[in-house]
């Protein structure tokens, strides 16, 4: 019923940060470029004899590749082959490494089919060259090399190391080709954040890297814990965080105890505490403070990228931790229930046969996690949520954290009453944004809090009628069929509470018609209404029982739409979809077992 989402691996890498360009050292924020002509005469230059007019060259196009009116001018001119047969092996170190910058941003905005493409042209040869000279630079006495000479180099490699993560993120077989070519890339990473001369930079996208690779790659996290992976406090702020997603991957892949994770949860949110990510904001939004009639910035526009970096990748974090906990401690209450309903076919509805998710008996220590997410998750998911760069992480987060909290086989007091003011604060929210991830995870944690409270939480029939309504305006595509999916659970979770008759009646009118209807063919949303219309009517002597389900005549369309839901289901591969296929299987048995239960019902009255 998708409580628990995680961001996907694509997600994670931080375009923002990946976008700063560091190649003459000034300010390289987005230009106003109307027209691309300018950048595509730049082209020719890139085949100069000269150095330096190269050079000029490559600088200006890292400068305006952002922009996506030039970006894509500069492909059509073939800017990526150049780059690959000619400029990766210029004698010209500037030209070297801002060629790196051009592919690792255009990997970054045009994602899968650039990334499959330079791969398939042999990008890794090149990459490994590089590497090799960049590896001698670390281990021999770099502080002995002038400046510059270190400023190239760690640039250098911050460019391929961030390459390299868009490349791993794009295909397995991209990851395979990666962990095959650089099997010691583990070590390079760690000796990168041990040293006491790299950049902050640097060290920042070199532990981004391996936090990204690691998840995709799981046998990168042996070589970390190999290398007994340590977080170096003296780190920045957004680099620990990183870091810390490390220490959470490898404790995933180790099943370590469980006093490891409350010490990773009780770091993760002090240094989103510490986070100045209002600040950053205001930086990447061009909002300084104004002193003397001119504009100061707290901090630089690159630290400002890796603070809201970090930041998003903390929320990640809190996603991710409250999700494996939950999926670690949860029954398997669907394969009791197939065992128990061989041979049950005929057998009478019983509501306490349902297919339900159970209350969880949790250690002690994930019980003091619980605590830590209610003293600080809140006030921080609060914090975050008022920002654009972080309020959908932030919400994803609290979502999560929702259901983990309400998996708790006592829920405390303070859970309890502080659920009602969350819902105050969420219930009018929802919908106000057009982001689709935002509204979804809103309405997931509304759906939380109101099976917390079996519905019983203060709602207005218009505010329903608005979520019907935004349902029935959905298209097809596949987050139109999850927003869809979400709200009928919201909805149906509302209906069961008592002495709103009103409320209840239209929701059931709505969810019966997302059955039944001809137009609907989704199993996903057919399966979730057939639940909720269990959960409704599983008592007969609710007030709203006779008023809506036997007035209403609900029994003989249920009765009606049988052959299609057992057809629904058949249509759903095992193979491809086996998640869904048992559920559908479930739901199917249990629409038989209910329909016996209510007919035998009406027929003693």
């Amino acid at each position: 019923m998708g409580k628990y989402k995680k961001a996907s691996k694509n997600s994670q890498f931080r375009s923002s940060l990946a976008r700063i360009s560091r190649s003459a050292g000034q300010d390289h924020r987005p230009r106003d470029i109307k027209e691309p002509e300018s950048a595509i005469s730049l082209i020719s230059k890139l085949s100069s004899v000269e150095e330096s007019e190269r050079v000029e060259a490559i600088s200006a196009i890292t400068n305006l590749i952002e922009l996506p009116i030039v970006r894509k001018s500069l492909l059509k001119e073939k800017l990526v082959h150049i780059i690959l047969e000619r400029l990766l092996s210029d004698n010209s170190n500037d030209v070297v490494r801002d060629s790196y910058s051009i592919l690792r941003n255009l990997a970054i905005e045009e994602g899968y089919d650039l990334c499959v493409f330079i791969w398939r042209k042999d990008v890794l040869t090149a990459i490994d060259g590089t590497l090799r000279t960049s590896r001698d630079f670390l281990n021999g006495n770099n502080v002995l090399k002038p400046t510059t000479q270190r400023k190239y180099y760690f640039d250098l490699i911050e460019n391929i190391l961030s390459l390299l993560t868009s490349l791993g993120s794009s295909s397995e077989d991209v990851m395979n080709s990666i962990e095959k070519r650089f099997p010691d890339l583990p070590t390079l990473l760690v000796s990168i954040l041990s040293s006491s001369d790299a950049t902050e930079e640097v060290k920042f996208v070199a532990s981004e890297s391996m936090y990204i690779l690691s998840q995709i790659q799981p046998s990168y996290l042996v070589d970390m814990k190999s290398l007994e992976f340590r977080i170096d406090t003296s780190l920045s702020m957004p680099t620990q965080m990183y870091c810390l997603g490390i220490k959470y991957n490898i404790y995933e892949m180790s099943q370590k105890v469980e006093i490891d994770l409350l010490d990773i949860i009780s770091e993760v949110f002090s240094i989103m505490d510490r986070l100045d990510i209002e600040a950053a904001h205001n930086v990447l939004t061009n909002k300084g403070i104004i002193q003397n009639d001119k504009q100061k910035f707290t901090m630089d526009i690159a630290l400002a990228a890796r603070t809201i970096a970090g930041a998003q990748t903390g929320m990640e974090l809190v996603s991710a931790i409250t999700e494996s906990i939950g999926n670690r401690e949860k029954i398997d209450v669907r394969q009791m229930n197939k065992e128990l309903s061989n041979g049950l076919e005929d057998h009478a509805f019983n509501e306490d046969e349902m297919i339900v998710e159970s209350d969880t008996d949790f250690s002690p220590v994930i019980e003091e996690i619980a605590k830590v997410f209610l003293v600080r998750g809140f006030k921080l998911f609060e914090k975050y949520i008022a920002l654009p760069e972080t309020i959908s992480r932030a919400l994803q987060a609290m979502n999560n954290t929702c259901w983990f909290l309400n998996s708790l086989k006592a829920s405390s007091i303070e859970w309890v009453e502080f659920t009602y003011t969350l819902w105050n604060k969420l219930w009018n929210f929802s919908l106000a944004s057009n982001d689709t991830e935002s509204n979804l995870a809103i309405i997931g944690t509304l759906t939380a809090i109101s099976k917390l409270h079996r519905g019983d939480v203060p709602v207005e029939l218009s505010r329903v009628r608005i979520l019907i309504s935004s349902v029935n305006d959905k298209g097809n595509t596949m987050e139109d069929m999850e927003y869809k999916i979400r709200v009928i659970e919201l909805l149906g979770s509302l209906a069961i509470c008592k002495g709103r008759m009103d409320i209840t009646k239209d929701i059931s009118v709505f969810l019966l018609t997302q059955v039944i209807s001809v137009h609907s063919n989704n199993a996903e949303a057919i399966l979730e209404s057939l639940d909720a219309l269990y959960d409704i009517f599983a008592d007969e002597t609710y007030e709203y029982d006779e008023e809506i389900f036997v007035k209403g005549g609900f029994l003989n369309h249920l009765v009606q739409v049988q052959p299609k839901v057992r057809l629904i289901t058949k249509q759903i591969d095992k193979r491809k979809n086996p998640l869904l296929r048992n559920r559908a299987d479930e739901v199917c048995l249990n629409l038989q077992r209910f329909i016996a239960y209510k007919k035998n019902k009406q027929a003693m009255k």
